[in-house]
């Protein structure tokens, strides 16, 4: 068995019940999970059914369409103020987008290159084969790859193959690509399934990260390690293809298959 069969087996059954409690004040988030305060899956679709970012996914979704189509058609004109806004509303959609992303955006639009270097950054990560180093930073040139700028990318491809990469994705992939190793019984991580990870808010308070899917045998870098921008665009794509992959087998978007994971990810340990 290869890991995308994994993953595609997992989308009706997983090896295990994956839980986690709920914060206390994700109030509306217990809410949605019928007062529950632990959130309990079996399945990939289960956590696709129980998936909520401030609503259910079908809403939740159904705001990011309609930014897509504004930013394409923003993108489509060349027009810098408009693409401009629009990033600002996705990252407003995705609780994200601060400090240096703004300040790249703004600096972008400024110099007239924020839809040309859109348009780069979704052609170099479609292509499989294609050289990533210019994913870079915020540097003159470069382009920046993180946890805000994965949305605005996935948001501004028109054929909705790019997935948000986000550190909950990447940890939840793996997690995944940990409970496949052992299921295997192999003797380390193997490059191609060497996801990274990003840290949670509650890291700080813990002794142990809840998204670091890590044990002795099998370890996973954290996204924030050296080069972070080239690793997560790295990850992005191969994520990607590896998605769009399972999501054919199982008869689902991308985006539903996107969802489960961002749901599982949020507590990996």
């Amino acid at each position: 068995m290869i890991f995308s069969e994994f993953l595609v087996a997992c989308w009706n059954k997983t090896p295990r019940t994956h839980q986690y409690q709920i914060p206390e004040r994700r109030v509306a988030w217990r809410k949605f999970n019928r007062g529950e305060m632990t959130w309990t899956v079996e399945s990939l679709k289960d956590a696709c059914e129980k998936y909520f970012w401030r609503d259910d996914f079908a809403s939740t979704f159904r705001e990011l369409t309609t930014l897509r189509g504004q930013l394409g058609n923003a993108l489509n004109i060349g027009s810098e103020r408009d693409a401009g806004e629009l990033v600002h509303e996705i990252f407003r959609w995705g609780g994200v987008g601060r400090g240096k992303n703004l300040d790249w955006v703004k600096e972008s639009v400024n110099s007239h290159s924020l839809c040309t270097s859109i348009k780069d950054a979704v052609r170099l990560l479609k292509n499989r084969e294609g050289n990533l180093d210019r994913f870079g930073g915020f540097e003159p040139g470069l382009l920046p790859m993180n946890s805000s700028m994965t949305k605005v990318y996935a948001a501004a491809d028109p054929q909705e193959f790019l997935i948000i990469y986000d550190g909950r994705v990447g940890a939840a992939l793996a997690h995944l690509a940990r409970l496949f190793l052992e299921q295997q019984k192999a003797p380390n991580v193997p490059p191609e399934l060497n996801y990274h990870w990003g840290t949670s808010r509650s890291a700080a308070t813990s002794a142990r990260d809840p998204r670091n899917p890590s044990t002795a045998q099998y370890s996973f870098p954290r996204l924030f390690a050296p080069s972070p921008d080239f690793h997560h665009a790295t990850d992005a794509r191969r994520a990607s293809f590896l998605i769009s992959k399972c999501a054919r087998a199982c008869e689902v978007s991308p985006r539903s298959f996107e969802a489960a994971l961002f749901m599982w990810g949020y507590r990996a340990a």
